[in-house]
C-alpha cells in the first residue's frame, strides 16, 4: 500500500472516526460502529466497504455478526499513523463522544441481543396485527384482472 492509496481513506470523517475506534478497540461490530457515531447502518457498510477496498480494514462474519479490524498486514507506517491520530484525537470532538458512545452501550457482542444495526423488539399488545390483518396477509396475490375489478369505478346506475 502507498501514501497516495492510504491517505484518501482517511479524508472522509465517518472513515476516520470508524478507524480512530478500531484502533482503540482490536475488532468492533458494525452495529457498534453505528451506535458510536450515531449514523444510519448503510452509512456506515458503505464507508466500511471503501476501507475494505482499500485493505485498511479486514471484516470477519460470524452469523449476523460482521466484525471489523484494522488490516493486520497494514505496513508500520500507516499503522503508525491510525495510532498517532487515535491518541491525538482522544480529548478531542467528536472522537471523545464516540468512545463514549460506545462505552454506555448496552447489549455489546458477545451479549446474546446484539444484531447489525437493529435493537431488540419488544412488541405489545397494541403493536400486534389484528387477526383480519394477518389473514389479508396470507392470502394469494390476485390477478390483475381481479385487482383491476376491485378498484374499478363504480357506475351509480347500474348497481
Amino acid at each position: 500500500m502507498t501514501a497516495i492509496e492510504f491517505f484518501p481513506g482517511l479524508a472522509n470523517d465517518t472513515r476516520l472516526r470508524c478507524l480512530v475506534l478500531m484502533s482503540r478497540h482490536a475488532e468492533l461490530c458494525v452495529c457498534e460502529l453505528t451506535h458510536a457515531l450515531g449514523a444510519s447502518q448503510p452509512h456506515i457498510w458503505r464507508h466500511l466497504a471503501q476501507l475494505r477496498e482499500l485493505a485498511i480494514v479486514t471484516d470477519r462474519r460470524e452469523g449476523l455478526w460482521v466484525y471489523y479490524t484494522i488490516n493486520p498486514a497494514l505496513p508500520s507506517w500507516a499503522r503508525g499513523v491510525l495510532e498517532q491520530t487515535a491518541s491525538g484525537t482522544a480529548d478531542s470532538s467528536p472522537f471523545a463522544e464516540d468512545e463514549a458512545a460506545l462505552a454506555a452501550m448496552a447489549n455489546r457482542p458477545g451479549a446474546a441481543r446484539c444484531a447489525v444495526g437493529k435493537p431488540p423488539v419488544h412488541r405489545t399488545q397494541q403493536d400486534t396485527p389484528s387477526p383480519a390483518y394477518r389473514a389479508s396477509a396470507n392470502r394469494p396475490p390476485s390477478s390483475p384482472r381481479v385487482r383491476a375489478q376491485r378498484h374499478a369505478p363504480r357506475d351509480p346506475f347500474h348497481p
